[in-house]
């Protein structure tokens, strides 16, 4: 009865018991515990993640790049083959002389070159000035010589849409013979080579790919590669509507760019470089949730932990409040009993604790009282 009315008397003042208090700080701590360890975890892996990532893209944008620049070079190689063939440039140094001659020569020459040549679609020749001489091969849309004053070596100067949707690369190459200028030199050239890299997904997951962007005309930017996911043709795109790693591409801007939209609207993590040589911006680029899987499965399997953990305090924490608090709740038992006459009755003090150390003093001190109380009775039956 006089547990019930301590407990009751708990209850009514709001107080806890030392088994609340135990379960509480038990699951308190282990709590806070867990949400520290798992902050630190998780940030620290997510700064991992962001730092591999980074590195996965810029190596494998600097692979395409290195890849896509051999390409580039080779159709360079391939249209000089044709230039520094001997009687072409002597039957181009005789054109002024003997015109139909040379250039009915010089169309044998062409068509034999570019049939030994896959990559070069067409291949034309112009007189110094600009006048076109012959040409073989087909594409479609017309030859177009140098721009005046145009100098220089063997050169990419632009893509060129065709009639089919694809995209050519056009090269301009001045024809020279003994250190004298004899003509120039057009080649048009299939860009399949570098289109069949952009294909090759390796090392990019289950989302990522890569797009080649040109600015073909001003303020037109033109994606020459189909996308990996078809939600976007091979297009034209404004300037300003351009997505920021195609900025990049083109401004030569080496950044990985985090947490950007790309051509879907979707957040991804892009790396990009500049083509010189084929006037060319090239993209790498992952999307930003699929790196992010593993943190996300991390988090789950982390509040996993703490509701186990959590749940695991409060068992402990029950049980150790049973045990610790057994050697008190006795202790108030024989409070409770020696308060209704027996008072002759000592607490437990078993155990080397602060409870029995409690029981011990609690037991010394009824001693003293039993002893003057019955010394105060037999005085008082003396005097009687």
């Amino acid at each position: 009865m006089h547990r019930d009315t301590g407990v009751r008397s708990l209850q009514e003042s709001g107080s806890l018991d030392l088994r609340t208090k135990l379960v509480f700080a038990l699951v308190t701590t282990s709590l806070l515990s867990t949400l520290l360890l798992g902050l630190f975890s998780y940030y620290a892996s997510e700064k991992m993640v962001r730092e591999m990532t980074a590195r996965q893209l810029d190596a494998l944008v600097d692979a395409r790049a290195e890849d896509l620049a051999l390409i580039g070079q080779a159709w360079l190689e391939e249209v000089r083959l044709i230039r520094s063939r001997t009687e072409l440039r002597r039957q181009l140094a005789r054109y002024a002389e003997a015109p139909d001659m040379a250039t009915a020569a010089v169309k044998r020459i062409l068509e034999d070159a570019e049939a030994s040549v896959d990559v070069v679609k067409r291949v034309t020749v112009f007189t110094p000035q600009g006048d076109r001489i012959a040409d073989a091969g087909k594409a479609d849309f017309p030859a177009s010589p140098p721009a005046s004053g145009e100098a220089g070596g063997l050169s990419f100067t632009r893509y060129v849409k065709t009639k089919t949707g694809s995209v050519d690369a056009v090269l301009h190459s001045p024809v020279s013979l003994d250190g004298q200028l004899v003509g120039h030199m057009e080649a048009v050239v299939d860009i399949g080579g570098i289109l069949e890299l952009t294909r090759s997904y390796r090392g990019l997951g289950a989302t990522g790919e890569t797009l080649l962007v040109a600015e073909m005309e001003p303020g037109i930017l033109t994606v020459l590669n189909q996308t990996r996911h078809g939600g976007v043709p091979t297009g034209d795109l404004a300037i300003s509507a351009a997505t920021p790693a195609m900025l990049a591409a083109l401004s030569g801007d080496t950044a990985v760019l985090e947490g950007v939209e790309d051509y879907r609207g979707e957040t991804v993590w892009a790396a990009s470089r500049r083509l010189n040589n084929v006037d060319t911006g090239l993209i790498v680029k992952i999307d930003e949730q699929e790196q992010l899987a593993p943190l996300i499965a991390l988090r789950g399997r982390m509040i996993d932990v703490a509701l186990s953990v959590g749940a695991l305090a409060i068992l402990a924490g029950t049980l150790l409040g049973f045990f610790l608090s057994r050697p008190i709740r006795n202790l108030d038992s024989v409070v409770h009993r020696i308060k209704d006459g027996d008072i002759q009755l000592r607490a437990d003090v078993s155990g080397e604790d602060e409870v029995s150390f409690l029981a011990e003093s609690f037991n010394e001190l009824m001693d003293r009282v039993y002893i003057k109380r019955s010394r105060e009775d037999t005085a008082g039956q003396s005097d009687g």
